[in-house]
């Protein structure tokens, strides 16, 4: 007796392609928006680090009343924070420091002293467009004597 080989046709393979893309075409597209979504987390949070430090570097040249919501000198670090996120939707945290720790010192950013190794701290927390929040902050030693706004 002769055995007959049973042929398969071309639909049943066609079905068995069309199941395995349906099944693993959803996992393709959530790992790549979630690879997007992540992305994008990643720089927000290295935008609001890097104007935290645009803010600090501007501060330590120009200290004096940096802490003083409204002054010159914390105007200047907002402006600085501002340019490079170029959205108003951030708030900040001005402080001048001691050298060894983060607690603000007692006087302000007024008593601060380059002699003494002062630093000041900018801690920016942005809101992003979507419900999501960056934050960075900067460190920076204070830089020579403050810039003043009094021509000499």
């Amino acid at each position: 007796m002769k055995r007959r080989r049973r042929v398969l046709d071309d639909s049943s393979e066609r079905g068995t392609v069309l199941l395995e893309t349906a099944l693993a075409l959803p996992l393709v597209i959530l790992f790549i928006v979630g690879s997007a979504y992540m992305g994008l987390g990643v720089f927000n949070s290295t935008q609001a680090a890097s104007s935290a430090r645009d803010g600090a570097r501007r501060g330590s040249l120009s200290y004096r009343q940096a802490d003083i919501p409204g002054s010159s000198d914390a105007a200047a670090i907002t402006g600085a924070i501002r340019q490079r996120l170029g959205d108003p939707s951030f708030v900040t945290a001005i402080n001048c420091v001691g050298p060894n720790d983060t607690t603000p010192l007692p006087g302000g950013c007024a008593a601060a002293s380059v002699i003494s190794q002062d630093r000041i701290q900018v801690v920016v927390t942005w809101q992003v467009p979507g419900p999501r929040t960056a934050r960075g902050s900067a460190l920076m030693s204070l830089n020579g004597l403050p810039i003043t706004d009094s021509a000499p």
